[in-house]
C-alpha cells in the first residue's frame, strides 16, 4: 500500500488500485480492519467480505458509455462529470474521503486496469484528481498523492455530511483559503454569533481556535 507522509495533508490513509485478484482475496482473508476494498467489477462475485464495498457506480454511467461508443467524447465528459453532482455519488465519495481522513486505507479492484484501449480507469483517475485532488496509487507501481490545495474540498464535503463539527472544520481549514458562502451560512446557523457582522465573527472564532484548539464550545461570546 502507498504511504502518505506529508503532515499538512489531513487525509492520512492511502488510496490504491490493483487488477490482481489473488492479492485482493489475500487482503480479504487477512481481515485487516484498517483496509476497505472497493470492487469496481460488478460482474465478479468472488470478491466478498465485511470490508468489501461495491463501487461500480463510481464508473461512467450507461449514458456516458453509449456516448463513448458513438464517438461523442464531449457528451461522454459532460455526462460523466454531471454524474458526480448526484447526491448519492457525492455521499459515496465523502465516505471514501472520510475513510482516508480517519487513517484507513482503500484498495480498489478493477480487472481491466491495464487495458490500453479502455478510457474507463483513466477517466476515473482524471475525475478524482480534477474534482477532489486525489491521485490513486497503483499497487506495485506508484504511490497515491493528495493535493494540499484540495483540503477545503475534503473539509466541505465532510462538514456538509456531518463528519466533522464546527471546531474541527475551522481548525483544519487552511488560513489562505476562503470559506465558501454555503459553508459560512451553515457555520453562522450553528454558532449563532451575536455580532452584526456574523461572517467576521466566525473568522475571529476560527482565529482563536487555531491559536488554542482547546477553545471549544465558546460559541456565543466571540468578542473576549
Amino acid at each position: 500500500m502507498s504511504s502518505i507522509a506529508n503532515p499538512e495533508i489531513i487525509l492520512k490513509g492511502s488510496i490504491d488500485i490493483t487488477d490482481n485478484l489473488q492479492f485482493v482475496q489475500e487482503m480479504i482473508s487477512i481481515g485487516n480492519l484498517n483496509l476497505v476494498i472497493i470492487n469496481l467489477d460488478e460482474y465478479n462475485d468472488q470478491i466478498r467480505g465485511e470490508n468489501v464495498i461495491q463501487g461500480a457506480e463510481l464508473l461512467p454511467p450507461p449514458a456516458a458509455v453509449i456516448a463513448e461508443q458513438d464517438g461523442d467524447m464531449t457528451a461522454y465528459n459532460y455526462i460523466y462529470d454531471s454524474w458526480y453532482n448526484d447526491p448519492s455519488i457525492q455521499l459515496f465519495v465523502t465516505g471514501l474521503i472520510t475513510t482516508l481522513y480517519r487513517g484507513k486505507n482503500i484498495l480498489f479492484y478493477y480487472p481491466e486496469l491495464n487495458d490500453q484501449e479502455s478510457i474507463t480507469i483513466p477517466k476515473l483517475f482524471e475525475m478524482f484528481w480534477r474534482r477532489f485532488g486525489i491521485r490513486f496509487g497503483v499497487t506495485g507501481v506508484s504511490p497515491a498523492y493528495y493535493d494540499f490545495k484540495s483540503t477545503p474540498v475534503w473539509l466541505n464535503l465532510m462538514f456538509q455530511y456531518g463528519v466533522v463539527g464546527v471546531n474541527e472544520y475551522l481548525t483544519l481549514y487552511p488560513d489562505d483559503a476562503r470559506i465558501q458562502p454555503r459553508e459560512m451560512e451553515r457555520l453562522v446557523s450553528i454558532v449563532k454569533p451575536t455580532e452584526q457582522d456574523k461572517p467576521k465573527a466566525i473568522l475571529e472564532y476560527q482565529k482563536k481556535l487555531k491559536q488554542n484548539p482547546k477553545t471549544v464550545r465558546v460559541l456565543f461570546d466571540l468578542r473576549g
